[in-house]
């Protein structure tokens, strides 16, 4: 299929294998055209107890390795791009009842939408994100049990799970300002979209756009 952009995008796997309970990790493996499928994704070897994690994200500009995402930056890039099912989502030092406790939440669904429009010059990008989640039973409470049922999820642990995932679109979105790398598939956008303003708009791109994360 043939595509205008010339950036991609593609898991970091690393090798992470037990001995004696130390934990080593090894060099990379990449391979050529794949991209992530889920924000941390783990296996295992049971032959020679290695397991492997893709929680990173190499970034390419002409099959040029120019970058790459760190963890949460490539969490909140595979929620924007496709609908994430039964993944884990950690938030952690809630406090609740004057006590701390860690919540692991397990990703039902998740829906993004990106928008754009022009106002002059400037290019309005609108993400628009609901994320469905339910209490996981991993979930760390110490002794907040004792106050309420797991099922209940608090506001707070909502307010700061939000403010988290906020924290992770704007720094994936400064990362590709910074690297010139569309991420967000704005440049394809605005070439089917605005055809007659393209080649305008396309030029110092990054200068131009306006984020609007909801």
């Amino acid at each position: 299929r043939f595509s205008r952009t010339k950036d991609g995008y593609m898991p970091l796997v690393y090798q992470i294998k037990e001995e004696n309970s130390d934990k080593t990790k090894s060099s990379e493996s990449e391979s050529s055209g794949a991209k992530p499928s889920q924000s941390s994704q783990t296996g295992s070897n049971k032959d020679n107890n290695a397991f492997f994690s893709a929680s990173k994200t190499k970034l390419f500009k002409s099959g040029v390795c120019i970058g790459e995402l760190d963890e949460k930056q490539t969490t909140a890039g595979v929620l924007i791009k496709r609908s994430v099912h039964d993944t884990d989502l950690a938030v952690k030092d809630v406090t609740i009842y004057g006590e701390r406790c860690d919540y692991m939440l397990r990703i039902i669904n998740s829906k993004f939408k990106l928008k754009i429009n022009l106002d002059g010059d400037k290019i309005n990008v609108k993400i628009d994100g609901r994320v469905y989640v339910k209490v996981a039973d991993e979930t760390s409470t110490d002794n907040i049990t004792s106050h309420q049922p797991l099922i209940i999820l608090p506001d707070s642990v909502k307010e700061k799970a939000e403010q988290a995932l906020f924290d992770d679109i704007t720094s994936l979105k400064k990362k590709c300002k910074e690297l010139n790398f569309d991420f967000f598939d704005i440049d394809l956008k605005l070439y089917r979209l605005y055809p007659n303003k393209y080649e305008k708009l396309s030029k110092n791109m990054w200068d131009k756009v306006n984020f609007d994360v909801n």
